[in-house]
């Protein structure tokens, strides 16, 4: 697929949650393809600001401190044509 597919931008939300008043959007280009019914790809996103200095993550809904692997995280909810497949919003 490659990277140059991959879209990403932040999204403030129209009313803010506990733990949660912005949320990470990605999204792929046309040229990116389609995965067959059933299959999956591994995404690795980072994401850092322009000066890389550490984002303050006190109060992150899906901020995780205890898991130092990949770990299936539900706290990172996930749409596709915006129905939730996915994980959990936070409330």
């Amino acid at each position: 697929m490659g990277s140059a597919n991959v879209t990403g931008t932040f999204v403030k939300l129209p009313a803010a949650k506990a733990d949660a008043d912005h949320y990470l959007e990605n999204g792929f280009t046309s040229a990116a393809g389609s995965l067959d019914a059933g299959a999956s790809i591994d995404m690795q996103v980072r994401v850092a600001k322009e000066d890389w200095t550490n984002y303050t993550q006190t109060g992150d809904y899906s901020f995780n401190a205890v898991d130092t692997n990949y770990v299936d995280w539900t706290k990172s909810p996930a749409y596709v044509s915006g129905n939730l497949i996915w994980g959990s919003e936070p409330n």
